[in-house]
């Protein structure tokens, strides 16, 4: 029981970033932790490495949620790049993954590179993320709430309906404006750019995935200002 307690969550490091050529990650936060190793759990190359899941981490995780193994990963072994999004559909970073893209990618992103953990997290495997975020830093993600998006919740028919974004949307006001589309708007943003990396260098792969998020920013925040304006003129007028 004594490998079980909760390790309190370390310092930042400041002496970790690389540069993005070389290691394939490229966050707008530095990296200012090493993500541990949880001997307690168990953990293997194939079921907590870089790759996350490739629909092999244990018959007790995919009994319990055949949404994604079955519908997502299994098909599409391919790797390709991750990226975290905010609400408003502004990429934060990207990482690049050898395999199937999997829980671990999320858990590692943002322990690694994020100071304090996000309020709410919002990811299509959301329901299997949560209890592994938490079991292996129940300090970081102790105010983090993990929620399946509007759009592929439906598909979850096997979970609680604890772990979908609309329950809590049903009863707090402050998540009922949330775009839960987001990742999936800028997901869609990268398919542009996907055969383009798909034929090139990992290091040319790595700079266009940079150019491009840098474009796409740009035109998202030069959008949020124009609305925000606007917004501000009704204000004003009434």
């Amino acid at each position: 029981m004594k490998d079980l307690k909760p390790q309190p969550v370390p310092a930042p490091d400041r002496t970790l970033p690389q540069p993005s050529q070389d290691s394939g990650v490229l966050y707008g936060l530095p990296q200012i932790r090493v993500r541990p190793q949880y001997p307690a759990l168990k953990e293997t190359a194939k079921s907590s490495g870089r790759s996350g899941q490739s629909g092999q981490e244990g018959s007790a995780d995919v009994s319990s949620c055949n949404k994604f193994y079955t519908d997502y990963v299994v098909p599409r072994r391919t790797g390709g790049i991750m990226a975290l999004w905010c609400r408003h559909a502004i990429a934060m970073g990207f990482h690049c993954i050898p395999v199937a893209e999997g829980r671990d990618d999320v858990f590692s992103a943002l322990f690694t590179h994020w100071p304090k953990a996000p309020a709410v997290v919002v990811y299509d495997f959301a329901c299997q993320l949560a209890s592994y975020a938490t079991a292996r830093e129940p300090g970081f993600f102790s105010n983090t709430l993990f929620v399946v998006d509007e759009l592929h919740q439906h598909g979850h028919s096997q979970c609680t309906p604890s772990s979908w974004l609309s329950t809590y949307m049903a009863n707090d006001p402050n998540l009922r404006h949330l775009n839960s589309s987001a990742a999936e708007c800028g997901n869609a943003g990268l398919s542009r750019i996907k055969k383009s990396v798909a034929y090139s260098t990992a290091p040319h792969a790595i700079a266009i995935t940079r150019h491009f998020l840098s474009l796409w920013n740009r035109r998202k925040i030069k959008e949020l200002h124009t609305l925000q304006a606007k917004d501000q003129g009704r204000g004003g007028d009434i």
